[in-house]
């Protein structure tokens, strides 16, 4: 009887010890999630998409919004624009892109509109 009492204590405080243990890095682990988040968060490439997606919205509200197709952009910057526009084309009927209005046909086709009036299919 003498020796289960200090082996049960003993027990007893290797237990306590090691869930506070495992509390502790339970903790340490949150703690690393917190700051992965607050760094991805706070990265220049989620503020670029950030504002990128505030363009877009920009230009998918008014299909008078001129879109600018550049030499230089990149082919997911050039993907992005044709998207809006095609959304653009099929939410409004019109869409203006490089200062020249598109129109969509009544049977689906895209056409401009020349100096005279007259369509011209694209």
């Amino acid at each position: 009887m003498r020796i289960l009492i200090p082996i049960f204590l003993i027990l007893l405080l290797i237990y306590i010890f090691k869930s506070k243990r495992s509390r502790y890095k339970r903790q340490l682990s949150d703690i690393s999630y917190i700051e992965k988040f607050r760094k991805r968060f706070k990265s220049k490439f989620h503020i670029s998409t950030k504002i990128s997606f505030g363009h877009s919205d920009f230009l998918l509200s008014d299909p008078n919004n001129n879109i600018s197709i550049n030499p230089w952009d990149k082919e997911e910057s050039l993907l992005e624009k044709a998207d809006i526009h095609k959304i653009r084309l099929s939410k409004f009927g019109k869409s203006k892109m490089n200062g020249q209005v598109y129109f969509k046909g009544p049977k689906g086709g895209v056409y401009t509109l020349s100096e005279s009036g007259n369509k011209k299919y694209v």
